[in-house]
């Protein structure tokens, strides 16, 4: 009986503390939405007064994205507040379409110049090529309009009309286009093909869209038909997308089974776990992932995973760092906010997130390891730039090789692009060269067709950039008062071979440029070279 009572007394005690713990919860979460409330009505009342009493006229609804804007920013950098036309912006980038005509623009000469123009779409139909120029945009003046801006207003919705005047050419008349706007596709591989004289094949992703697991399923049919023995997989630039597609895409790559990521979070629904699926085919082709520091988030993730099971060499720069988890939140007029829910590790817990202090780091000895002199020298130059804090911390991959932690990928071996002279970078940041090839196929571009008849290897096989074509882009750049003949004579094999490149993307986009300008692009010719040590990590 005494022993019913204890239990009785021990059954009493715990459902008391359930309850205090019950209340105190409720009471805490009545007190904070009470703050909430109090706080959202101090905001009400502030437009209100501020719409009565400032001395200008105010725009509420700006004022408001602002703040709505610096309240988020406040909790870290990628929980942001989007416009409606900014969240219907950042939707179509990584959905794999747009709704508009299908081209791309660029300022050359104060002037919007066409230079891409995509296949079957409303532009391409209508007879529009690369080259021509936008003078007015719907009856609007769009000489020396910002980029941006005017490509906002070139996209629309399905079924709306856009009339452009386009000049073309050195001729002087003008013509004038009244486009249907479209649904229009884009793609995450903006190239791949076989390297010329190898078997290794060459995939160039820019993001992760919401189709890119069958692109690139799709890539690799088609490079395997056509002899491709290893894999370089170019990720510098991309800045991420949609992570389900990815962890597909490394399920090509990696056995059955494998973690390939993981999320941590206060929250247990934010708490994932991303297990591959397999695909015996490309387990064991060698693989080398290019990235640098405009490679982020998923492109972390692929690159990170694909290292740290010793899958595949990672070759470049360090990534961005951007390793948290925004969950997007809809509101009814279209607008929304991200807030980070979560954060990424790779599968041996390295965080990918970068955190950045003041005060200095240092890189721990035992980092050393296994590492030549040139790659530690780099890695400090990379420490001492950051002003991280504390010691990189050192994860090992699956085989046991050394991984530096500490925010963003590290990679096998670090290959910077060849620096130019200051001439090529003004070259190319003025259009010079796109508006040198537009020049040039003004005059040849049918010789050329009947020559390589749409054929991009031969093209890049025989086509020849002479001196006579140096003299003519070195006039054009005089004459817009940019020269400098050291510079020029430094440069001048680089910009012989980018003339090509850009003339071949003028013809064939950006299948037509990639094709070309691997031969100037150093981090693929090493990582060429470095294919047989990816091999090394299968065995």
């Amino acid at each position: 009986m005494k022993k019913m009572r204890g239990k009785n007394y021990i059954y009493l005690v715990i459902v008391l503390i359930i309850s205090f713990v019950i209340i105190g919860f409720q009471s805490k979460e009545s007190e904070i939405e009470d703050e909430i409330n109090y706080e959202s009505q101090k905001f009400r009342d502030l437009l209100i007064t501020a719409y009565h009493n400032y001395n200008d006229t105010i725009d509420v609804k700006k004022i408001s994205e602002i703040a709505f804007n610096a309240a988020l920013q406040s909790l870290d950098p990628n929980s942001q507040y989007l416009s409606s036309s900014s969240y219907k912006n950042f939707i179509e980038t990584y959905s794999g379409k747009y709704d508009g005509v299908g081209i791309t623009i660029y300022p050359i000469n104060d002037t919007i110049t066409i230079i891409a123009v995509t296949e079957g779409g409303p532009a391409d139909s209508a007879g529009i090529m690369p080259g021509d120029k936008i003078l007015f945009l719907n009856g609007e003046n769009v000489i020396k309009a910002n980029q941006n801006s005017v490509a906002e207003k070139i996209n629309g919705e399905v079924g709306s009309k856009l009339s452009l005047i386009i000049k073309r050419g050195s001729n002087s008349s003008l013509n004038e286009y009244v486009l249907t706007r479209q649904n229009i596709k884009t793609s995450s591989i903006v190239s791949k093909f076989i390297l010329p004289g190898t078997n290794i094949a060459y995939i160039k992703s820019i993001r992760f869209t919401s189709n890119c697991y069958k692109e690139f399923v799709d890539a690799l049919e088609e490079l395997g038909k056509k002899g491709m023995k290893s894999l370089i997989i170019d990720l510098r630039g991309n800045q991420g997308g949609y992570l389900e597609q990815v962890v597909k895409m490394i399920g090509e790559l990696i056995p059955e089974g494998k973690k390939i990521t993981y999320t941590e979070s206060k929250n247990a629904e934010y708490k994932l776990e991303y297990i591959s699926k397999g695909n015996k085919k490309y387990e064991k082709l060698p693989l080398i992932v290019m990235v640098d520091g405009q490679s982020a988030s998923a492109s972390e993730i692929f690159a990170g995973a694909l290292q740290d099971l010793d899958r595949g060499l990672v070759v470049g720069s360090q990534t961005f760092g951007k390793g948290t988890v925004q969950k997007y939140f809809e509101f009814k007029d279209g607008s929304a906010f991200s807030l980070t829910v979560a954060s990424y590790y790779t599968p041996s817990g390295r965080s990918i997130q970068k955190k950045l202090s003041r005060e200095n780091v240092a890189l721990d000895p035992a980092a050393t390891l296994g590492l030549d002199s040139k790659t530690i020298q780099k890695i400090e130059s990379i420490i001492k730039s950051q002003n991280a804090v504390g010691k990189l911390p050192i994860y090992k991959s699956v085989k046991g090789r050394d991984l530096l932690g500490g925010g963003g990928i590290y990679p096998d071996y670090f290959v910077k692009d060849d620096t130019t002279t200051a001439l090529t970078l003004v070259m190319k940041s003025k259009g010079i060269f796109l508006e040198y090839s537009y020049i040039y196929l003004s005059k040849y571009k049918d010789e050329i067709n009947k020559k390589y008849k749409n054929n991009i290897n031969d093209f890049v096989r025989l086509f020849q950039v002479n001196d006579p074509i140096l003299d003519e882009i070195s006039q054009l750049t005089k004459s817009k008062n940019i020269w400098n003949e050291q510079m020029y004579q430094q440069d001048k094999e680089y910009i012989r071979t980018f003339i090509k490149s850009t003339i071949a993307y003028t013809l064939w986009g950006d299948a037509g440029f990639y094709n070309v300008h691997y031969i100037l692009d150093k981090p693929i010719q090493y990582s060429i070279n470095m294919i047989p040590e990816a091999e090394k990590l299968l065995y």
